[in-house]
């Protein structure tokens, strides 16, 4: 979730860890994804119909990229996790 949030895509998200829960709700709430809760109770039709409304509301899909990278700008004002920033700087070509 956050590497697609970093880049600004729009994302619909699964949680399938407890230590997944509270960032994804938080995310959620923010904006900056869609969320479907736990992965065991996502019914095919719920992901059919929030494909179908990502689909038809490229306006919604934009929010959600604006939000997402406002999140990450956000979070760049405190350290970076080394790991985080060895993979930043293998995207960046350094």
């Amino acid at each position: 979730m956050w590497e697609r949030c970093y880049l600004g895509v729009p994302s619909i998200v699964t949680i399938v860890a407890e230590n997944q829960l509270e960032s994804t709700v938080a995310a959620a709430k923010y904006g900056a994804i869609w969320s479907l809760g736990w992965h065991e109770g996502v019914k095919e039709r719920e992901l059919v119909d929030i494909i179908k409304r990502a689909m038809e509301s490229p306006e919604k899909l934009r929010e959600l990229s604006a939000k997402s990278t406002l999140l990450m700008q956000a979070n760049r004002k405190h350290e970076i996790h080394p790991v985080v920033k060895a993979i930043m700087e293998v995207g960046n070509g350094d």
